[in-house]
């Protein structure tokens, strides 16, 4: 059983690390968008619970809770790979239009799939704008990047 003790201890992990007794920090500027992709993802998962547990309208669960998706797998990917945003950015939005694509051919059913929890990860109908919003948190993705990176490595991202 998951323990609200356990996502505490990870939180207070996560916001003092790195911090020396001077306020400078001794962790590499990688580390800390590791770091920052960590806190992103969880706030991005917790979201995804939310808009799944409290069934808000057909508009924040159908469409932007998908355009989140690709914020939240793109998140988790950046956690461990440094480089390369269009490259991770594609694909995560490769991956999404394949499950998508299975959901086309109707997976789920022929398969036989009975289990709500890997019907809700994997789907169970195609939608035309499921492809739209996985599109949009793509094209989102490479702007966030685009101002957030600013005068770093910019060869990194090309729009």
């Amino acid at each position: 059983m998951f323990r609200l003790g356990a996502v505490r201890k990870l939180w207070l992990l996560i916001t003092s690390y790195g911090l020396r007794s001077n306020g400078h920090s001794n962790i590499s500027n990688e580390s800390k968008k590791m770091k920052n992709y960590l806190i992103l993802f969880i706030i991005l998962l917790l979201l995804e619970f939310a808009i799944a547990y409290f069934h808000f309208n057909s508009f924040i669960r159908g469409f932007l809770g998908d355009v989140l998706v690709i914020l939240l797998l793109y998140s988790f990917l950046k956690i461990f790979i440094k480089n390369n945003v269009l490259k991770t950015a594609l694909s995560v939005l490769a991956f999404t239009y394949f499950v998508e694509l299975l959901q086309f051919f109707k997976l789920a059913a022929k398969f036989d799939i009975q289990s709500e929890i890997l019907l809700t990860i994997i789907g169970s109908v195609f939608d035309f704008w499921d492809l739209v919003a996985y599109t949009l948190g793509f094209i989102l993705i490479l702007l966030i990047e685009k101002i957030f990176i600013k005068n770093e490595d910019l060869k990194n991202i090309s729009l």
